[in-house]
């Protein structure tokens, strides 16, 4: 399982979800895909 361009799909399709759900759980999600790609760049 690539981390990278999953996570960066991830990031990607949650940019437009910040109107319909609260800043806070939208910037959860994009800490998340940016967690998932720094382990995969650090391991």
């Amino acid at each position: 399982m690539q981390a990278t361009p999953a996570g960066t799909r991830h990031l990607i399709g949650t940019l437009p979800v910040l109107r319909g759900q609260g800043l806070a759980e939208a910037a959860l999600d994009g800490l998340s895909a940016l967690a998932d790609i720094w382990a995969f760049r650090s391991a």
